[in-house]
């Protein structure tokens, strides 16, 4: 292989993040002829750098818009499938993931949030995923450390987080077993389809021929859909997570979430808090590095330790940058495009849902049906919208 020709496959994934090193794993389980190409190694960016939270319980906050939840009411049925995917995941890929399903609880310190809370719940049930209602003398049952300022939540069990240094390499790993190949190292630069209709991929180390594509680059969806045409409302964004030394444990076996204030809150086995929660960073474009603000690292260290006054007793030892990335509706964007051949696997919290949106999209893919439908996250539901 030289360097000019890096060969070629059935089906190129641009991007080794979890989505794409899932999609890899299944479709490559399924029998497909699949190489990943990564513009550096697997898991470098959000699938690496993220707070591992496995957020199965719809995202919530009181300044997202008003119909928010129902904009994205097909999403819990992936949740819900995702939950069991995560449960059985260390299983199947025979790895340490790092999986801890302790449950999960969003909590609130006023009325407004709990109403919101309420909303968020009746919604998840009537979807099948059973998150419940608890006021604060059972939810101090079930997470006696909180602070004095929490008066009700929900909670779910099955809820949890993972290690996001672990979870994308086992894919990677027993991708490989079903003989994925992977290219890292390798910008992409351009994507030119051929007149058979297949596609040649420029890299900064050559050229990658397949016959089809799929773009599982998170962040970098839109960047790569132009390069075909593509016009997606992809947008990235530099959020922060701070982790502090070891400390005993404190039975926060949970993940919890504060529907106010920002917080995603754990703590490992090794008894150091992680905590998260979108507070924003910068990217500085000159030296490729996402970095987080003074004031977020204050502040989100602030909802922690009034969340959770043990946190206050504990030092902070690091904080990072990670990219996210969002789009309007709040969807994932699974399948095949107006461009015949290229394909999405993107999606919003892109930790929570990479293994079963890759499963999905490579049942699709496979057997043109799945075991939650693609069709309410058609990429094609962006044709003209796009700036």
């Amino acid at each position: 292989m030289s360097s000019e020709d890096l060969g070629r496959a059935d089906v190129a994934i641009i991007g080794g993040g979890l989505m794409g090193c899932a999609a890899a794993y299944y479709l490559a389980q399924g029998g497909v002829d699949v190489t990943l190409i990564d513009k550096t190694e697997i898991n470098r960016e959000a699938s690496g750098a993220n707070a591992g939270s496995l957020h199965l319980q719809v995202y919530i906050h009181p300044h997202f818009p008003e119909d928010w939840i129902d904009r994205i009411r097909p999403t819990i049925a992936l949740m819900r499938e995702a939950a069991k995917g995560w449960a059985m995941m260390e299983a199947e890929l025979d790895a340490d993931c790092g999986v801890r399903l302790g449950g999960g609880l969003w909590v609130a310190e006023t009325r407004d949030e709990m109403a919101l809370i309420e909303k968020k719940v009746v919604a998840e049930r009537g979807s099948g995923v059973m998150s419940e209602i608890v006021m604060r003398n059972e939810l101090l049952s079930i997470a006696p450390y909180l602070g004095e300022h929490v008066i009700g939540g929900s909670f779910l069990k099955g809820e949890g987080f993972a290690n996001p240094l672990l979870v994308a390499p086992a894919y990677a790993r027993a991708a490989r077993r079903y003989g994925a190949r992977f290219v890292t190292g390798a910008p992409v630069q351009s994507i030119t389809k051929e007149a058979d209709g297949s596609f040649s991929i420029a890299t900064g180390r050559g050229v990658f021929r397949a016959r089809q594509v799929v773009c599982a680059a998170g962040a970098w969806t839109a960047e790569i859909g132009r390069m075909v045409g593509l016009k997606l409302p992809v947008e990235g964004h530099v959020i922060q997570v701070e982790v502090t030394d070891g400390r005993p444990p404190v039975m926060l076996d949970h993940l919890l979430q504060h529907v106010g204030l920002g917080l995603t809150l754990k703590q490992s086995p090794n008894g150091t808090f992680i905590l998260g929660g979108g507070w924003p960073g910068y990217f500085d474009m000159q030296q490729n590095r996402k970095s987080p603000f003074q004031d977020s690292i204050i502040g989100n260290a602030w909802v922690a330790a009034r969340t959770v006054p043990a946190v206050g007793e504990s030092q902070l030892v690091r904080a990072w940058g990670g990219v996210g990335s969002g789009v309007p509706d709040g969807l994932p964007i699974l399948g095949e495009t107006a461009v015949a051949g290229f394909h999405m696997c993107y999606a919003p919290l892109g930790f929570t849902m990479g293994p079963i949106c890759g499963r999905i999209f490579a049942e699709h893919f496979l057997t043109g049906d799945s075991i939650v439908s693609i069709a309410p996250f058609t990429p094609n539901r962006f044709l003209g919208s796009a700036p």
